[in-house]
């Protein structure tokens, strides 16, 4: 039995075998110790290897993917924040890993239907013979991807169904719901064979099944990635020894997100050259700081930048568009970046209605400036309907990912985007990338009939894209807009951001082809304007669902589900009712629907449910749907102040305040503890108020912060008619980013 994690453990056993998981993954964390991570490797890479060889089909592929995982395992050590235990964490990695390499057409269709059954536990009696056994374990193989994994983990690997849901990231509901599916299969599929077992029979052969090692080479193998990474050899060097070389080699082009941010190391220094960029840079320049390169030829196909390398763009108004074609490796990716405290802008004033920046090659990074068009001439209303506004002369945001190959890996992070029509798109075939911590507003234009441009729009098919931790309000059309008419909407997950104030809608997912593998969680959208819902699951027009879950955001304005969904999870979410429903749905709930435990704030009038337009308080939808039987309905919040502090997992330093003062208090006291150091030099800015005055500057004390709550008008658009009057936002909702703002020391 795993000891219980306690912070204080004076008498802690230095010996790495007799320490729990927990702790081994903490000492190399903190001190790089390899005997821990060796040890941790050791003990669980038996178990790793089944459920690899579960995924994949095969002792090789599963053999790579153990190795890509634990090589990952050591790169997010520290993002490890005990939301589950050590060992569903390490075989979470494991199972996406696998997944990775398997790329079958049977994925997993997750979040299957959550409703409970009753599990039969085997009496240990009903002991099998080993032909029974074997026909059993046959049975498992054969079983769909998500029943497979769920029943081996429960039965064959012993986990409690609570940390089996850690280990798929999925409700426990559904790991019921899974379970109860893949067991009742395999019976049927043992009765078709001539062999009738009761559920009970079955469960005992999975516990008596022979539990295979993994092969001698791979332990030696992943202890050879222990001792390399605890000797200080850098994942992302290109340096790496041994069996790490093999691991390495393996990584796949996608990871399926995990619960924990991003890691902390992805701001190391880099591990290659420097090459310095300026406004008066020349093609003709050797990209050192006396001799800078010029933009245009430090990102286009014949830049010296090589993967692992840094390309840093000086203070100063670079004038696009830009065709960016460096192209980095999985491990090391070319990296693009303002220096520290300089203001870099890319602008589009002046050239075509294209985008600013398009990234066309692979595995880069771009970090830390601002994209827009300055010009403020050019309108923002045009006289043609429709998405293609010819008149509007203004350009877009960063696209990538148009064609196949371009965008591949790419991550854009921390960029302030504005005054364009479309912020950021990322397209079908940008695989694996991630838009992290960005700052997207007053994109777009209008129409006679309505507005257009998002800040952020997406596509996708294979793997997973990540958007996470972003920030965007205003405008003229959705803020995010997952659509495609002939792409995919796959694979998406959505966390960790906040959208308010946009007249289409913060958050619409869905296209005219069924989306599938979508994951929103820990959002917070707010419309108290528009005429949608703040989240709009699909189109009218659209074509049905698959799967998506949608878990622990704040709704402020409810949510919208168009069409009808085959899965849909919709639990512990916040919805706090302005001017619309709390929920809306266009067609009757489907049987694979689980929506529970949500909190609705303001009155329970008849319209604050709707199924198919007939408005219905919270008993009618509760007999119609059988939906929310164990949620809440409160006149206000419980508590009347929210405050989330989000650190930059990018940039230390930096971090998002989101504040949400139900008892709209005139100021708020932010603890910044664990963004700056005391000493540290720093400045707070409201992000409706970006290049205004900082709200609060000084130096850091380690004290609270005090930041004023007054109401404020939102910046206008670029080239919007000068008599429109600005949007004040609800002064309950505040959102300001922190960032240090000591001199820095020169890049290398």
């Amino acid at each position: 039995m795993r000891t219980p994690r306690d912070p204080i453990l004076p008498r802690m056993s230095t010996d790495p075998g007799t320490r729990d998981d927990e702790h081994l993954l903490e000492a190399f964390a903190r001190r790089r110790d390899r005997e821990a991570l060796d040890a941790l490797f050791r003990r669980h890479v038996d178990a790793a290897f089944r459920l690899a060889k579960r995924v994949t089909g095969n002792a090789a592929d599963a053999e790579d993917a153990v190795q890509a995982a634990f090589v990952q395992v050591m790169r997010r050590s520290g993002t490890f924040r005990g939301r589950s235990s050590a060992r569903a964490w390490l075989l979470a990695i494991v199972v996406n890993e696998s997944r990775q390499r398997a790329r079958s057409e049977d994925r997993r269709r997750a979040h299957e239907d959550a409703a409970s059954a009753a599990f039969v536990e085997p009496s240990r009696e009903e002991v099998a013979s080993e032909e029974v056994r074997a026909l059993v374990r046959d049975a498992v193989d054969a079983l769909p991807e998500h029943e497979r994994l769920a029943v081996s983990l429960r039965y064959i690997e012993d986990l409690p169904f609570k940390e089996v849901a850690a280990v798929l990231s999925v409700p426990l509901g559904t790991v019921h719901a899974q379970v109860h599916r893949g067991l009742e299969r395999l019976r049927q599929t043992l009765a078709r064979g001539g062999c009738a077992l009761g559920l009970g029979a079955v469960i005992g052969c999975l516990h008596q099944a022979p539990l295979e090692g993994a092969p001698a080479g791979l332990a030696t193998a992943v202890s050879g990635t222990a001792a390399t990474a605890a000797v200080g050899v850098g994942i992302g060097a290109g340096a790496i020894a041994g069996a790490a070389v093999a691991a390495l080699a393996v990584v796949a082009l996608v990871a399926v997100a995990l619960r924990e941010p991003a890691p902390a190391a992805a701001v190391a220094a880099p591990s290659g050259r420097s090459w310095h960029v300026a406004i008066d840079g020349r093609g003709d320049g050797d990209g050192s700081a006396a001799r800078p390169l010029d933009l245009a030829t430090a990102v286009s196909a014949s830049s010296p930048a090589r993967p692992g390398d840094t390309v840093w763009l000086a203070a100063g108004d670079y004038r696009g568009p830009f065709i960016a074609e460096l192209r980095g490796e999985p491990d090391r990716p070319i990296t693009v970046r303002a220096r520290p405290g300089e203001r870099v802008v890319l602008d589009g004033a002046g050239g075509s209605r294209g985008y600013v920046l398009t990234i066309r090659g692979a595995w880069t990074w771009w970090q830390g400036f601002e994209v827009t068009d300055s010009d403020r001439s050019s309108g923002r209303v045009s006289a043609s309907e429709g998405a293609g506004a010819e008149d509007v002369r203004r350009a877009s945001g960063v696209a990538l990912g148009n064609d196949p190959g371009e965008g591949v890996g790419s991550r854009v992070i921390g960029l302030v985007v504005h005054d364009v029509l479309t912020g950021i798109a990322a397209w079908r075939h940008a695989l694996g990338c991630e838009l992290s911590g960005n700052l997207v507003f007053n994109c777009g234009w209008r129409t006679p009939g309505g507005g257009h441009g998002p800040a952020i729009t997406i596509q996708n098919g294979e793997g997973v894209k990540r958007i996470v931790g972003n920030t965007w309000f205003g405008g003229y059309g959705a803020g995010l807009l997952a659509y495609g008419e002939r792409a995919p909407v796959e694979g998406l997950v959505i966390e960790d951001n906040v959208g308010w104030s946009c007249p289409q809608t913060p958050a619409l997912i869905g296209g005219m082809l069924p989306s599938r593998r979508i994951v929103v969680r820990r959002n917070l959208f707010l419309e108290p304007f528009g005429a949608w819902n703040p989240l709009r699951l699909g189109f009218a027009q659209g074509a049905p669902g698959e799967d998506a879950v949608v878990e622990d955001n704040v709704l402020v304005g409810g949510v919208e589900v168009l069409p009808s969904w085959r899965s849909l999870v919709f639990t512990g979410n916040t919805l706090m009712a302005v001017d619309h429903a709390w929920a809306r749905l266009g067609r009757p709930p489907a049987d694979g629907w689980t929506w529970d435990r949500n909190v609705y704030l303001g009155a329970d009038d008849p319209g604050r449910f709707a199924v198919e337009g007939e408005a219905q308080d919270l008993g009618a939808w509760r007999g119609r749907t059988g939906f929310d039987a164990a949620s809440t309905v409160a006149d206000r919040p419980g508590a009347p102040l929210r405050v989330v502090v989000t650190p930059d997992p990018y940039e230390r330093g930096r971090a998002r305040i989101v504040v949400l003062a139900w008892d709209r208090r005139a100021s708020v006291a932010v603890d910044l503890a664990a963004v700056l150091t005391p000493g540290a030099r720093f400045a707070i800015r409201h992000v409706e108020d970006w290049f205004g005055t900082p709200v609060v500057a000084g130096r850091f004390d380690g004290r609270p912060v005090e930041l004023t709550l007054a109401p404020r008008a939102a910046a206008m658009p670029l080239g919007e008619d000068a008599g429109t009057a600005p949007r004040i936002t609800d002064p309950r909702f505040h959102v300001f980013i922190v960032h240090a703002t000591d001199p820095p020391g020169d890049p290398p």
